[in-house]
């Protein structure tokens, strides 16, 4: 993509104050194949980002919709679109579906070694983030029912990972194969840590699921891709919550159980992050009981998905190297503790 494209999405489609005068790449595009470009105007940083092939107008209209409605209960920490030409909050052009929006400011925590007053006001944000949300309304315009009322059902995440687990159960002989003629070391030694690791523990994940899976929730618009690199800090303050392409309704756990999944956490640390949640939406016995199912389940499919996509769909894009670095991240946190016993 080059940056001469940017300036004529940005010229074409954007009032003059958001013209840029400087474009810069952004060194770490997302995961989902998402084009991030960062973009100084005379006030101050944009992202321009363009979506991957599979976002639909309908489904990017809801998301903004949701983003704006929550923005607007007070939330300052979320990058709004900005309005085009055309009045939408995002363009449409033969390469995809644009959108502009703020740079926010500050830096991810150290997932490793996180800070307990930054995980506090992270889960302060996200309680106010889910709180806001539950009153969301779809607009009549939009063609979908009306979700104004929290409803409880079985959370769609635990039904759609079920389905996850047999598809890769039966293709696992696909994926040794591939993994074998992997020309990457780095990714092969990863992704085979990861296939032993599925050997042990993909049984008790299903069981844990299927148990959850006769449990209703309360179901509402949710983030579901909390990741640690998506929660932005200035000093101790939550300056930017970003990256909201998997929004839709589910269970708020989703959202802590994959940042939980995201860091590595003492057991203190993550009771004080549950307690400075709970101050403001509590959960619910049931929803408390889908945190370990979601996180365990979360970590083991996110990177079981990556060899599919690689092996079996020939679909992997992005940086090789980031992945494998993040598929190293979650086989350690899958991993069992070593046990050192005294001389």
């Amino acid at each position: 993509m080059s940056l001469a494209r940017a300036r004529q999405i940005l010229t074409r489609h954007y009032p003059e104050r958001f013209h840029p005068e400087d474009i810069q790449p952004v060194e770490r595009t997302g995961f989902s194949g998402a084009l991030l470009l960062r973009m100084k105007t005379r006030s101050r940083w944009f992202c321009l980002r363009r979506w991957p092939a599979v976002m639909s107008v309908e489904r990017l209209r809801t998301i903004h919709r949701v983003i704006r409605h929550v923005a607007g209960r007070g939330l300052e920490c979320l990058a709004v679109p900005v309005a085009s030409l055309s009045g939408e909050s995002w363009v449409e052009e033969p390469d995809g579906l644009w959108q502009l929006e703020p740079w926010m400011p500050g830096v991810p925590d150290d997932a490793d070694q996180p800070d307990v007053s930054r995980l506090r006001a992270a889960a302060t944000e996200l309680a106010r983030w889910h709180h806001a949300a539950e009153s969301f309304v779809e607009e009549p315009d939009s063609g979908q029912k009306r979700c104004a009322e929290r409803r409880d059902d079985v959370s769609p995440a635990i039904r759609e990972r079920l389905v996850m687990l047999l598809d890769l159960n039966r293709n696992l002989t696909a994926l040794e194969a591939g993994l074998r003629g992997e020309p990457d070391a780095a990714f092969q030694n990863a992704g085979q840590q990861l296939l032993t690791l599925w050997r042990w523990r993909s049984d008790n994940v299903r069981r844990s699921l299927e148990s959850a899976s006769e449990v209703p929730v309360p179901l509402q618009y949710s983030l579901r891709d909390v990741w640690s690199e998506h929660l932005l800090f200035t000093g101790s303050k939550l300056t930017g919550l970003i990256d909201y392409g998997a929004v839709r309704i589910d269970s708020v756990t989703c959202d802590l159980a994959r940042w939980f999944g995201s860091l590595t956490l003492l057991a203190q640390s993550r009771a004080a992050a549950l307690e400075a949640y709970e101050q403001l939406r509590p959960l619910s016995p049931a929803e408390s009981a889908l945190l370990e199912p979601l996180e365990q389940s979360g970590l083991l499919l996110s990177g079981m998905v990556w060899l599919r996509r690689r092996y079996i769909e020939r679909s992997l894009t992005g940086d090789l190297s980031r992945i494998t670095a993040r598929l190293q991240t979650m086989n350690q946190r899958l991993s069992p503790p070593v046990l050192i016993l005294p001389d």
